[in-house]
């Protein structure tokens, strides 16, 4: 980080080239500077020294000092406009220390600073400050995390003065977003189509896009996702064509999953290659990964293996040169998927699988990510099965079970936990219950490196009378999956998320 040397602080007070109107700009904008790199108790102490060169200022009647910040300082209001307004400047001080605090923790003396610049932001030339004000007024709100109380505050503001048409469109979008986050999901369907006819395409369309995005959200949480959809892509396309392209990062992979759920692949990729160009437009490397890693799956999804391995093996090396560990993990989790399901009449094929899956295991434990851990032991337990090396698949779901039941029990709602650790009980189960025994291989390769084998695999049922019947089957390789419905793949969604 940039060392910041500020403004002298014992400067002489009597010299007439450094007044205390001009102390005060060159404070502010020094703690400007020093909270722009997140220093921001070093800049509160600054923004309070400007503070005392206001009343300085103010104290001595100041008229010369305001002509010097307005002849010297960039941050100074144009010459056509006068003197320097102390009243803003004291304003835009307030404003600027409630930010720096609430990023320091601490809402309440952040409120406080809030409160002295509202009655100064009133008055012609000084939209830009109240617009300011709403903003840390807003991340107040958020920080009180009451959306019944940010709403009451939020129609007290709507029912205020001063508003002009825009800003007040921008308070209701804000209230439709209140009423989905309090529950309301009709009063914010309602709030937000109202949005969308009030706005104007070309003055408000940023808003009118927001809007059309809350009320596929609004209608989604309401049970209609069919209805939802036509909504959130053409908030996605508006968002896309105004080049707001942090805004399409966010929308694109959630949308693109949507549609791929519905069977929509084509539309899921269109979405998709919008938001890599956004991603490339921001040099956003990371992004551009974790992207061409959703496309990727979405076309294995669709059903062209080939392009989608080509896609992950891409994302792999982007991820890689972006230095995101967990990311690589992930990306490199798709690629096995897709190896592991696709290409598994391919030795080679499997062994790659198996090795990236290893590497991602190996991350995930390094970043204290025991479910995914869990997830890839499981995965690799899952394609050992399917080929037959039935004690390697054994001795993955052991570790696949150890890892899961290690999961903190505050994470273990986060994913399919409890659905996963079935899944690998169960297979446990089938393997344990015969004896394991070799079985010829039909590739030399394959049996040198998977070491395959069979298994008998007892199972019981039940008749009507409640008598147990017992049968036995020597299955082999992909039998055994298909008859038993063992040895599935967990697929595209990591078998369990939490961390």
């Amino acid at each position: 980080m940039d060392d910041l040397s500020g403004p002298e602080r014992d400067e002489p007070l009597d010299d007439p080239f450094v007044t205390p109107g001009l102390r005060a700009v060159r404070r502010v904008e020094y703690a400007a500077a020093l909270a722009a790199q997140g220093r921001h108790a070093e800049a509160l102490t600054a923004y309070d020294d400007a503070l005392r060169y206001v009343e300085l200022v103010r104290a001595g009647g100041g008229h010369d000092e305001r002509r010097w910040i307005r002849m010297t300082s960039a941050a100074a209001p144009p010459p056509e406009l006068g003197d320097v307004d102390l009243g803003a400047l004291q304003a835009r001080i307030e404003l600027s220390r409630a930010d720096s605090l609430l990023r320091l923790g601490r809402p309440e003396e952040a409120a406080a600073a809030a409160a002295r610049a509202e009655p100064l932001v009133a008055g012609f030339g000084r939209r830009g400050l109240r617009k300011e004000l709403r903003r840390v007024q807003q991340e107040l709100a958020a920080a009180a995390g009451d959306p019944v109380a940010r709403l009451q505050q939020l129609d007290e503001r709507l029912r205020g003065r001063g508003l002009d048409r825009h800003e007040a469109l921008v308070l209701r979008l804000e209230r439709a977003d209140l009423y989905l986050e309090a529950g309301r999901t009709d009063d914010a369907l309602r709030e937000a189509l109202l949005v969308v006819r009030d706005g104007k395409e070309d003055t408000d369309a940023y808003v009118v896009a927001s809007a059309r995005q809350l009320t596929g959200l609004a209608l989604d949480r309401a049970g209609r996702p069919a209805e939802a959809l036509p909504s959130l892509l053409a908030a996605y396309g508006d968002l896309h064509r105004l080049g707001y392209h942090h805004d399409v990062l966010a929308m694109a992979s959630p949308l693109s999953w949507r549609l791929s759920e519905a069977g929509r692949h084509d539309e899921a990729v269109v979405v998709l290659d919008g938001a890599l160009h956004s991603a490339r437009a921001l040099a956003d490397r990371r992004s551009e990964a974790a992207l061409g890693a959703a496309r990727a799956a979405t076309l294995d999804r669709a059903g062209d293996a080939t392009a989608a391995a080509q896609g992950f093996r891409a994302a792999l090396e982007l991820a890689e040169r972006a230095g995101d560990p967990v990311l690589t993990a992930d990306v490199g989790h798709g690629l096995a998927v897709v190896l592991a399901t696709r290409f598994s009449d391919d030795p080679a094929e499997v062994v790659e699988a198996l090795s990236v899956l290893d590497r991602a295991k190996n991350t995930y434990r390094e970043q204290g990510l025991g479910g995914r851990v869990a997830g890839c032991e499981h995965e690799a337990a899952a394609l050992l099965g399917r080929k037959g090396s039935y004690p390697a698949a054994a001795a993955r779901y052991e570790a696949a079970q150890a890892a899961y039941l290690g999961v903190e029990e505050a994470d273990r709602d986060a994913g399919a936990w409890p659905d996963e650790l079935a899944d690998v009980q169960r297979n446990l189960a089938a393997l344990r219950a015969g004896g394991l025994r070799p079985a010829p291989a039909t590739d030399d390769a394959a049996a040198e490196i998977l070491g395959t084998s069979a298994i008998e695999v007892t199972t019981a049922a039940s008749d009507r009378n409640g008598e147990a019947a017992a049968s036995s089957a020597t299955v082999t390789g992909v039998a055994a999956a298909t008859l038993e419905g063992l040895f599935a793949s967990g697929g595209h969604t990591m078998r369990h998320n939490g961390t």
